[in-house]
C-alpha cells in the first residue's frame, strides 16, 4: 500500500513492520490521523496488522491535518453553488440527503475532532473552537429548519449563506494563510418593499390601468399567513407564498439562468417565437427572454394577484411594464385567450417556468402547465384543420351555392325559445345512461342533436327541433333509417353536398364561407360567434342563440369508454391519434383522444367568455371527461327541476316564415361568378409575369447589383398589381383557398419586424416572401376558377338561368 505523510508520498509498505521502518519512531509518534482509501481508521489497528489492506494510507501530523482539513473544506465550499443549484432547479440526480450529506458530514467531523483536542491547544484556541462549533451548529439548525419546512429554495440559500460562511470561518482557523473568498452573493442594487411596490404600480398603470386597484386590494386584503415578503441578510426581498420562498435571497439571477438552461423542453432557445413565463421573477424572465430572442412576444402569467403584489415588492417591473413585446395575463382564462391571440402558425413556444412553483402553489403550477399544453395543442389542431380541409370547404360551398343561397341564416334563430331549457344531445358512450329520459325532457324543452344521434332520438319518438350536420366529409350515412323531413338541419355552406341534399323540413345555414356574404350583401351574414371546432360546439351555440337557458349536455363524453368513442347505434368515426388522461366526470382519470381534449378545452374556454358567463350550463352526461365551468346534475334531476315549467308543444323542426326568406336574383349571381372566373385568369397571368421579375431581382440581389435589383423589384410590383387587386377583392381566394400561404405570410410578416435593423436581411426576407406569395396566387387562381365555373353551371341548370 502506498504511504503518504501530510499529503507527501514517502514510500510503500506491505505490513506493519515495513510501515514502522518507513516512518521511524519520531514521526510515528506525531501521527494524529489515519485514513485508508479515504476512510478514517485507527493507527493502532493498522500497526497491529488488523486493518493492513487497501491501496493507499494517508497519515497526518496535527499541522498536516489542519492544512488537509482546510483543503477539504475549500473543496466543499467551492461545490456549494452547484449543490444548491441542484436543489433550486429540482434537477434529477443526487437526492436531498446525498447533497446535504456531501456538504455537511466532513465539516461536522472536522469540528468534532477539533473539539476533542481543544483542551490541548491553549485557552485562546479552545475558545475559538467553541465559537466555531456554535457557528456551525447555528448554520446546521437553519438547514434543518429549511428541510423540515420542505422548502428547497430556503435549503439552498442556507447552504449558500449560513453554511458557506461557517465553513469559510473554520477554514480560516485551520489555515490562516488560505485565500478567503466570499460566497457569491448578488449585490443589492435598488430599494425593496413598499417603495418598489408603488414604483411598479406607477409603471404598470400606463398599460394596465384597470389592474392597479385590484392589485392594491389583493395586497391589503391578503391572508398574511399565506402571502409574505421576507428580507435576506443582504437586504434583498423575496416573496414567501404558502410558506415557501419563490426564489433565492442570495443568487436569484444565477438561479434563473440555471433554470432557463435546464428547461429540457426548451433546449433550443434560439428557435422560439413566443414565450410564456410564470414562477420566475418578472425582471429576470424579461432579461433572459429578451437576450434569447429580442423583440419576440413574452406573455407573463400572474393569476394569483396577492402573489403578484408580493412579487412587485421584490423585483423591478418598470422596464418590463413598458416593453411592447411583454404582455401581462392576470387570470388563467385571460392567459388562454392571450395565448391564442399571440400564437402564429407553427410557432415554437418557450415555456420558462420555475420548478419551485410545484412547492409554492402546486395546484396553480399544474394548471398553468396543462393549460399551456392544451392551448398549444388546440391552436395547432385548429391550424391543421384549416389547412387540411380549407379547400374541401370551398369546393363544398361552391357546389352548395345553388341549394343553400336562398335558405335562412342561422342567426335568425335568435330568441326563438327564450327561457326554455335546451338539451344538447351528443353521441358519446354515456348517452345510453339517460337517453330514455329525453322524451320526458322534450315535453318541457328544446332538443338539439348532432346528426349521429338522429336515428336513436327518432327511435324513441323524439324529433329534435334542430339537427346539426356541419361536417365537410360525407356523413350522409348518419341519416340511414331516419326521416330528416321531421327535423330541421343546421348546416354550413361547406357541409358535404350529400348531407345538404337531405329532405329536411328546413335548412338553416351557418355562413362559414364568404360566398353567402358576397351574394346576399344586404344581410349581416357571419360564422359562429364562438370557438367551434365540432358539431357539438355549434349545437351549443344554436341553443344559446335561440335563447335557451339552462342548456344541458348529455352524451358529451369527450373521452373513451373502454376504447369506445360512440354510443351503440351512433354512426361515427375518429381517426387514430394520440391518447392522454384527463380529469373525469366523477373525479377519476379517464382516457381521451387528443382531438376530444381540444374540444373539451374549447368548451371550457367558451364558458369563460363574458357572453356565456350568465348562462346556466349543466353537464348531465354522467360520464366521460369533466368540463370545468358546468354544473353536474343527472338528467333525472334536471327533469325534476322542470316539473313546474310550461309544456313545450314542438312538432320537430323549426321552419322560417316564407316571407322572411331571402329573394335571390339568380341571373346576377351567375354573372358575378363568371366575372370572378375572368378575374382569376387575369390574376394568374399577372402573378406569372411578376414571378419572372422577382426571380431576376433575387439574382441581382445575390450578385450585389443593387440598382438592377431595385429595377426588377419595381417591375415585379407593376406586373403583380392585378394579382394583388384580385386577392384583395376575392375573399375566397385570399381566405381558405390560400390558407397555407396565409399562415406562412403571418410568420413572414412577424419575422420581418425582427429584421428592421438589418436592411440586407430584410430585403432578402421580403423578396423570398413576395416570390412565395406570387407563386401561391398563380396556383390558387388556376385551381379555383373551375369551381366558380361549376357553381355557375349548376345554378343555370337548377334555376333556368
Amino acid at each position: 500500500m502506498d504511504v503518504f505523510l501530510d499529503g507527501a508520498a514517502i514510500g510503500s509498505a506491505t505490513g506493519a513492520s515495513e510501515l514502522c521502518a518507513l516512518l521511524g519512531d519520531d514521526r510515528l509518534e506525531l501521527v494524529v490521523c489515519t485514513r485508508i482509501d479515504d476512510h478514517d481508521s485507527e493507527l493502532d489497528a493498522l500497526l497491529k496488522g488488523d486493518s493492513f489492506s487497501g491501496e493507499r494510507v494517508e497519515l497526518y501530523t496535527f499541522p498536516g491535518w489542519l492544512i488537509a482539513s482546510a483543503e477539504v473544506l475549500g473543496g466543499i465550499i467551492d461545490g456549494l453553488p452547484q449543490a444548491a443549484g441542484t436543489l433550486v432547479t429540482f434537477r434529477e440526480g443526487d437526492s436531498l440527503d446525498e447533497v446535504l450529506g456531501a456538504a455537511m458530514e466532513r465539516p461536522k467531523q472536522i469540528v468534532a475532532d477539533l473539539v476533542e483536542v481543544k483542551e490541548h491547544l491553549g485557552e485562546d484556541l479552545a475558545g475559538q473552537i467553541v465559537d466555531l462549533a456554535a457557528i456551525l451548529a447555528g448554520a446546521e439548525t437553519e438547514i434543518t429548519l429549511a428541510v423540515r419546512a420542505k422548502d428547497m429554495i430556503r435549503t439552498a440559500d442556507a447552504l449558500r449563506m449560513e453554511w458557506a460562511l461557517a465553513l469559510t470561518a473554520i477554514r480560516a482557523f485551520l489555515d490562516p494563510d488560505c485565500t478567503l473568498v466570499s460566497p457569491p452573493f448578488e449585490t443589492l442594487e435598488r430599494e425593496y418593499g413598499a417603495a418598489l411596490f408603488e414604483r411598479n404600480l406607477e409603471a404598470l398603470a400606463e398599460r394596465y390601468p384597470d389592474m392597479i386597484s385590484p392589485l392594491r386590494a389583493a395586497w391589503q386584503g391578503r391572508d398574511q399567513d399565506r402571502y409574505q415578503v421576507i428580507y435576506g441578510a443582504s437586504g434583498r426581498a423575496v416573496p414567501v407564498i404558502n410558506g415557501f420562498r419563490c426564489w433565492s435571497t442570495v443568487t436569484p439571477s444565477a438561479d434563473c439562468d440555471q433554470i432557463a438552461a435546464d428547461h429540457i423542453g426548451d433546449q433550443r432557445t434560439e428557435n422560439w417565437d413566443l414565450a410564456v413565463t410564470f414562477g420566475i421573477p418578472g425582471d429576470q424572465a424579461f432579461r433572459i427572454l429578451s437576450a434569447e430572442r429580442q423583440g419576440r412576444p413574452q406573455l407573463f402569467v400572474r393569476p394569483d394577484l396577492a402573489a403578484f403584489a408580493a412579487e412587485l415588492h421584490c423585483c423591478d417591473w418598470s422596464e418590463l411594464a413598458g416593453a411592447e413585446q411583454a404582455l401581462l395575463a392576470t387570470t388563467v382564462d385571460q392567459y388562454r385567450w392571450s395565448f391564442r391571440a399571440l400564437y402564429v402558425h407553427k410557432d415554437n413556444v418557450r415555456r420558462l417556468s420555475s420548478p419551485a412553483m410545484l412547492q409554492v402553489d402546486p395546484v396553480l403550477a399544474v394548471e398553468l402547465h396543462e393549460e399551456s399544453g392544451h392551448t398549444q395543442m388546440t391552436r395547432r389542431m385548429e391550424d391543421h384543420t384549416g389547412l387540411a380541409r380549407g379547400r374541401q370547404w370551398v369546393r363544398n360551398a361552391c357546389h352548395n351555392l345553388a341549394q343553400l343561397l336562398p335558405e335562412p341564416d342561422a342567426y335568425r334563430l335568435r330568441d326563438r325559445f327564450v327561457g326554455k331549457p335546451g338539451l344538447l344531445v351528443a353521441p358519446g358512450p354515456s348517452l345510453a345512461k339517460n337517453i330514455h329520459l329525453i322524451p320526458e325532457f322534450a315535453r318541457k324543452g328544446i332538443v338539439c342533436g348532432v346528426s349521429h344521434v338522429l336515428g336513436k332520438l327518432q327511435a324513441i319518438g323524439v324529433d329534435p327541433e334542430l339537427t346539426v350536420a356541419i361536417e365537410a366529409n360525407d356523413i350522409s350515412s348518419h341519416f340511414d333509417g331516419t326521416d330528416p323531413s321531421r327535423t330541421s338541419l343546421l348546416v354550413c355552406e361547406s357541409t358535404a353536398p350529400n348531407v345538404v341534399d337531405q329532405p329536411a323540413k328546413q335548412r338553416w345555414v351557418m355562413h362559414d364561407s364568404s360566398l353567402g356574404r358576397d351574394f346576399r350583401p344586404k344581410e349581416e351574414l357571419r360564422p359562429v360567434s364562438m370557438i367551434a371546432s365540432s358539431c357539438t360546439h355549434v349545437a351549443f351555440w344554436a341553443l344559446k342563440q335561440m335563447g335557451c337557458d339552462p342548456i344541458i349536455f348529455v352524451g358529451l363524453d369527450l373521452a373513451l369508454d373502454n376504447g369506445r368513442q360512440y354510443s351503440d347505434g351512433c354512426e361515427g368515426w375518429t381517426p387514430t391519434q394520440g391518447r392522454l388522461e384527463v380529469d373525469g366526470y366523477h373525479g377519476e382519470k379517464v382516457e381521451t383522444l387528443s382531438q376530444y381534449n381540444v374540444f373539451r378545452d374549447q368548451f371550457e374556454l367558451v364558458l369563460t367568455h363574458p357572453d356565456f358567463r350568465d348562462l346556466r350550463t349543466i353537464n348531465a352526461t354522467e360520464g366521460g371527461a369533466k368540463i370545468k365551468g358546468t354544473e353536474q346534475l343527472t338528467l333525472e334531476e334536471v327533469i325534476a327541476e322542470l316539473a313546474s315549467a310550461d309544456e313545450h308543444h314542438g312538432e320537430g323542426g323549426i321552419v322560417e316564415i316564407d316571407g322572411d326568406l331571402p329573394l335571390i336574383v339568380w341571373g346576377d349571381v351567375v354573372e358575378e361568378l363568371d366575372r370572378r372566373a375572368e378575374n382569376l385568369d387575369e390574376a394568374r397571368e399577372s402573378a406569372k409575369q411578376a414571378i419572372k421579375m422577382v426571380r431576376e431581382a433575387i439574382k441581382a440581389f445575390k450578385a450585389g447589383d443593387e440598382g438592377k435589383m431595385q429595377r426588377r423589384g419595381r417591375a415585379a410590383a407593376k406586373r403583380g398589381k392585378r394579382s394583388n387587386e384580385v386577392i384583395t377583392e376575392d375573399e375566397v381566394l385570399s381566405g381558405r383557398w390560400m390558407a397555407a400561404q396565409n399562415k406562412q405570410s403571418a410568420r413572414h410578416e412577424r419575422e420581418a419586424s425582427y429584421l428592421e435593423d438589418d436592411p440586407y436581411a430584410l430585403m432578402r426576407h421580403n423578396l423570398a416572401h413576395y416570390l412565395q406569395l406570387l407563386t401561391s396566387v398563380e396556383e390558387g387562381s388556376t385551381t379555383l376558377r373551375p369551381l366558380y365555373e361549376g357553381a355557375a353551371k349548376r345554378i343555370r341548370e337548377a334555376h333556368d338561368v
